[in-house]
């Protein structure tokens, strides 16, 4: 497994932790220390983002897929922070949460698919 793939990995699983945490915040009132755990996380999924960002650009380059482009991976990038950082507020709005998610996930599932076949999408 390639350096991209794993990244796709951890953005999947952040995403999934996510929803988990927006729903103990929601529910069970669960209060966030901002710099013990948002800030670090948020920074994280920063990090994680930049890093996926550029390897799904090279493989872009490479594999040249035609229904995905390099603004998609810019505002997928940027969904995927804001996934995280709204994660951690009871005041998020679940359903634009889960939109924010799914729109991640699916840029995330076109490039683990088309580098498990080997081919672009088409």
């Amino acid at each position: 497994m390639d350096k991209l793939e794993n990244l796709c990995r951890e953005m999947k699983n952040s995403i999934a932790a996510s929803g988990e945490r927006l729903s103990a915040a929601a529910e069970e009132g669960k209060e966030f220390s901002f710099f013990e755990e948002v800030k670090p996380a948020f920074e994280e999924a920063s990090e994680l983002a930049e890093a996926w960002k550029q390897e799904a650009e090279k493989w872009i380059l490479e594999a040249r897929p035609k229904h995905l482009h390099p603004v998609q991976l810019e505002s997928t990038a940027e969904n995927f922070e804001q996934a995280v950082l709204q994660s951690f507020y009871k005041s998020t709005k679940r359903k634009r949460h889960r939109n924010m998610c799914e729109s991640v996930l699916y840029i995330v599932d076109l490039i683990l698919d088309g580098k498990i076949s080997g081919i672009p999408h088409e």
